[in-house]
């Protein structure tokens, strides 16, 4: 199971850097209330909100059938709200969690990868890669994205469950934008001013490696040669 299906069920909150979990209770909760200037909240109703908004059990079992396609477990609804509660009281101001705003800049990345067409996806990321994005475009969410702090809490789940499927060929994207740039900056031009596919930058990585995987110091006009690509002009 992924590590946030993993915290989520534990009903423990994991930052983003290693640290000891931080342990949800009924006590914690019903403090971080009072220091809100409310009283405790009701067990029974809470249970089925996050922030003002009442989750619906029919849109949870939706979400839970797209958790499912990415290969993990389903979502309970004390599970969800635990969680949120836990994100909401370790914020210290009325901002987005950070571990939801982590999330989605992944969703920014992936949103500019998909729509890039010199980058060819990988046949087993590209229909993982639309389904999350399509979730985060989508009106018809599990929580609505206008929530105050906690809109996106669902985005940042489906995008973190689907990230160990995706995190490679985003990895690889990205460091094809980075040698498409220094390529542009040797030709003097714009990153997409010209021609450069997945192909090209493959064949650029492969040749500056050992066999072993290991980064190998080449001389540009060496590695050029190697590929049989046209050399620049001074």
């Amino acid at each position: 199971m992924n590590a946030i299906v993993n915290t989520l069920a534990a009903g423990h909150l994991r930052p983003d850097h290693p640290s000891p979990h931080t342990p949800v209770s009924k006590a914690s909760i019903e403090a971080s209330h009072r220091i809100r200037g409310g009283s405790a909240p009701s067990t029974c109703c809470n249970r089925r909100m996050i922030g003002s908004y009442p989750i619906d059990q029919g849109a949870l079992d939706r979400f839970n059938r797209l958790l499912r396609r990415l290969g993990q477990a389903p979502l309970t609804l004390d599970a969800l709200t635990d969680f949120a509660r836990c994100l909401a009281s370790a914020t210290a101001d009325n901002g987005t969690p950070a571990w939801i705003v982590a999330r989605m800049r992944r969703a920014s990345v992936l949103n500019v990868m998909i729509a890039d067409p010199t980058w060819d996806l990988a046949d087993d990321c590209r229909d993982v890669a639309r389904l999350v994005m399509d979730y985060v475009h989508s009106t018809l969410d599990l929580i609505p994205d206008k929530l105050p702090r906690l809109g996106w809490l669902d985005d940042a789940i489906l995008i973190e469950a689907a990230w160990p499927l995706l995190s490679g060929e985003v990895d690889s994207y990205l460091d094809f934008c980075r040698v498409r740039h220094l390529e542009a900056q040797l030709r003097g031009c714009e990153d997409h001013a010209f021609s450069f596919s997945r192909e090209d930058w493959l064949r650029l990585h492969v040749a500056s490696t050992d066999g072993k995987g290991h980064r190998r110091v080449v001389p540009r006009e060496q590695l050029v040669a190697s590929l049989g690509m046209t050399p620049l002009e001074d």
